[in-house]
């Protein structure tokens, strides 16, 4: 089976490394990996690097106008679109975005095209909309587009399914197959704090991903200023960059925890492992979150993981088994759950195995790169075919 994956790059700096990149050449390089005839179509950078690997690529050149507005997004998606031609005898399209999936299957509409992503505009207008008025009108158009025109819908955890189905997928287009992780590059890291320059008597609570509003760290901060007067070793690092930068130093200061609190930034794809490993515990209070990869690249790095009660989480933390979940506005849930984690260290340790455990049985990308071939692009191609051939009858 021939599969074409698009790539429309978040970062155009780091093909295959970061935002939605690395989901599509992960799952490429697994399916190639299980014998399926994957090929990446990628909208990049003319001198970005490309990444190394088995995986054959059409390169579709972006000029560095286009980089983040909405117009160049969506000439960039046609240009993806029509680049489909060069790659011989596809029989099913896949994207990881839904502007490029509606423009993909009106291009050609007899190759049956599925599209996954991390969110859904109608849900971030729920909860936390980041995109200005124009941008929403577009993201609009093609999230109902994309149901219309698109075969399938893969949502990446139940809430998911719930918000496809509320944009107007019918329940029989949309598959639940979550994202996956790579436990070939996370797995716990022996010797992680010395690289990282971290104490190794410090207790170490670590978020990671973007600093924006819906991911609720004033919460997660105000559980860690209650702990610091009785845990002196106690420090919180939190990786990524977002809006809420400046403010998160600003609360830090005021919470009388500036010297606890290390704001690390952008953590680099092949370090990630290495923060994972360094910490107690991993913290993830967002209000808002279609899965949580972050948590399941934890989770393969042997880190217990503490995280919202809300969304996506739920479909990959068994409570008191393989993680614990809180409620995202509860600080002293937080706080009782943070407590707990830094001082039982049999517990935390049992937690950690047992996400490992998860992990590797239902979130590993050869998992779920099967999951997709057989619940998703398999029956996609033959209904596609059974159409072609009533057609040609």
């Amino acid at each position: 089976m021939r599969i074409a994956l698009l790539d429309w790059v978040c970062d155009p700096d780091r093909p295959g490394a970061s935002g939605l990149s690395d989901i599509v050449w992960d799952l490429a390089r697994h399916l190639r990996a299980i014998g399926e005839d994957a090929i990446v179509i990628g909208a990049y950078d003319r001198d970005a690097v490309r990444p190394e690997g088995s995986v054959p690529l059409i390169a579709v050149d972006r000029p560095r106008a286009w980089r983040r507005n909405i117009i160049g997004y969506g000439a960039t998606c046609l240009a993806l679109a029509r680049a489909i031609r060069h790659a011989g005898s596809v029989d099913v399209v896949f994207c990881a975005e839904y502007i490029s999936a509606p423009v993909a299957a009106l291009y050609y509409p007899s190759l049956p095209v599925v599209f996954t992503t991390p969110g859904n505009i109608y849900e971030r207008l729920a909860y936390s909309n980041p995109y200005d008025w124009s941008t929403t009108q577009v993201y609009k158009l093609a999230a109902k587009a994309s149901v219309r025109y698109c075969h399938r819908v893969v949502a990446i955890s139940q809430h998911m399914a719930e918000w496809w189905e509320r944009t107007g997928a019918a329940p029989r287009q949309i598959v639940v197959v979550p994202h996956g992780t790579d436990t070939a590059v996370y797995y716990p890291r022996a010797g992680a704090r010395a690289r990282l320059g971290i104490p190794s008597e410090h207790k170490v609570v670590f978020y990671a991903g973007r600093l924006s509003v819906e991911k609720n760290l004033p919460t997660l901060m105000a559980a860690v200023a209650e702990l610091a007067p009785s845990r002196p070793a106690l420090h919180l690092y939190l990786g990524g960059t977002g809006p809420e930068d400046a403010a998160l130093r600003r609360l830090a200061a005021e919470l009388g925890i500036a010297d606890r609190v290390q704001l690390v930034g952008w953590i680099d794809r092949q370090q990630m492992p290495d923060y994972y490993s360094a910490a107690d515990v991993f913290a993830l209070p967002t209000t808002n979150e279609a899965l949580g990869r972050v948590l399941l690249e934890a989770m393969a790095c042997g880190t217990m993981v503490v995280a919202s009660s809300f969304a996506g989480p739920r479909d990959i933390v068994d409570d008191g088994v393989n993680g614990v979940l809180a409620a995202p506005t509860d600080a002293r849930a937080w706080t009782r759950a943070l407590a707990h984690a830094l001082d039982d260290d049999a517990w935390r340790r049992q937690l950690a195995d047992a996400g490992r455990r998860t992990v590797l049985e239902r979130f590993d990308w050869p998992v779920i790169a099967r999951r997709m071939r057989d619940e998703v692009f398999a029956p996609a191609a033959r209904c596609a075919e059974r159409v072609r051939l009533r057609e040609a009858a």
